[in-house]
């Protein structure tokens, strides 16, 4: 069964993983993930592999490991929790400065 990620872009699931697949339909990640979500507006997607959660590109390269224990986006920038830190990251995982707004 699969699931539109949008820009032609799908989730397909068999033995209970997840890959990403473009509609030709060409494997873009092999069947890996626990979850998929929708590209976001970076053209990143946010995948689990058991309790860890990373960003993966249009290519099917993880742009973020995945090495968080959570990741939520934040305008153009992301908020991830590492080891009980919370901190924020751009869209390649490099950690951005605290801002004071």
């Amino acid at each position: 069964m699969s699931s539109r990620l949008g820009n032609g872009y799908y989730k397909l699931k068999r033995d209970g993983k997840y890959a990403i697949i473009d509609s030709k339909p060409s494997p873009i990640t092999p069947f890996q993930y626990d979850t998929v979500d929708d590209f976001d507006d970076n053209g990143l997607c946010k995948v689990r592999i058991d309790d860890r959660y990373g960003l993966v590109n249009k290519q099917g390269v993880e742009q973020v490991s995945v090495v968080y224990e959570n990741i939520s986006k934040k305008g153009r920038l992301y908020e991830v929790k590492q080891k009980g830190e919370v901190f924020i990251i751009d869209e390649f995982g490099n950690r951005q400065p605290e801002s004071n707004e």
